[in-house]
């Protein structure tokens, strides 16, 4: 599998598990963090983020899970690929790499 394919399927993922769990604190039902994945952490390391991008690349990751909230659930998370897809797009530019 191709590294940006696996990076936005991970992403992908990680905005399905993250609705998920919008969803229970919706409900009433938290955490207290101790669900989290960590998946950006992954994430991160195959798009080797440069400690002084860490923080910018960070804000975008992390408005874009805050963002999965707002689409359809769905099975697979088959809804969320576009999301995903915009998601790595802007990584990307945050890193100044050319998108794949």
């Amino acid at each position: 599998m191709k590294t940006v394919l696996l990076i936005t399927r991970l992403i992908q993922q990680d905005l399905k598990h993250n609705q998920l769990l919008a969803g229970l604190e919706a409900l009433g039902f938290t955490d207290n963090g101790l669900q989290h994945l960590s998946i950006h952490n992954l994430i991160e390391k195959l798009m080797q983020v440069q400690p002084e991008a860490h923080n910018s690349w960070s804000s975008v990751y992390f408005n874009f899970l805050e963002r999965a909230q707002y689409y359809p659930l769905s099975p697979q998370g088959e809804a969320l690929l576009p999301l995903a897809e915009d998601c790595y797009r802007q990584l990307q530019s945050v890193l100044g790499c050319p998108s794949s």
